[in-house]
């Protein structure tokens, strides 16, 4: 398959929340599972570069955003990119998570020097909060959060994404903090 038009500039894959850039579930002696399958080697295939970000799978916004733009920095070399954040977990139950957040948060925030962003191509992120983040804190209750966040801790997960999700935060907190960036399509 062709593209007509096809972007001159790299494109930025970022995966959301749990999300991975390669998973080896059995270690690396057989073949890793790709987060972006198939979506690569179709853009590479169509003489696009792609470049795979790969961010602390449940860390914070801020954390997550960070280390996109390092990665972004150090992959693309200087070349102004168009980032395709992706944003899923659970699809079974449909509910979306936060690569978006990340890439609005690192672009309007952190402006991190020597990467220019050309476009921002957000796909099912949580601009607005989550319902099903919502209904989760909800059914946990404050008083089991600890607990629950001390157990995914343990299990060297990181926790810092969570409560960033809920409707809440995102009204009051992120959005009035992280305009769009005028000259980012």
């Amino acid at each position: 398959m062709d593209f007509a038009g096809a972007p001159k500039n790299a494109i930025v894959l970022a995966h959301g929340l749990l999300g991975f850039d390669e998973l080896h579930l059995v270690g690396k002696a057989f073949p890793g599972v790709h987060y972006w399958r198939g979506i690569t080697e179709a853009l590479a295939g169509n003489g696009i570069e792609v470049i795979i970000a790969s961010v602390p799978p449940s860390g914070s916004i801020e954390e997550r955003a960070a280390k996109l733009g390092d990665d972004i920095f150090k992959k693309a070399g200087g070349k102004a990119v168009n980032i395709v954040a992706h944003s899923m977990v659970l699809e079974e139950i449909r509910t979306n998570w936060c690569s978006g957040l990340d890439s609005r948060y690192m672009i309007s925030r952190l402006k991190p020097p020597n990467v220019e962003v050309l476009s921002l191509t957000t796909i099912a992120s949580p601009h607005r909060g989550s319902a099903f983040a919502d209904f989760m804190f909800d059914r946990i209750g404050p008083e089991r959060l600890p607990r629950i966040y001390k157990a995914l801790e343990f299990m060297r997960m990181e926790t810092g994404a969570f409560s960033q999700l809920t409707r809440r935060y995102m009204q009051e907190d992120f959005n009035p903090r992280t305009p769009d960036l005028e000259g980012v399509r």
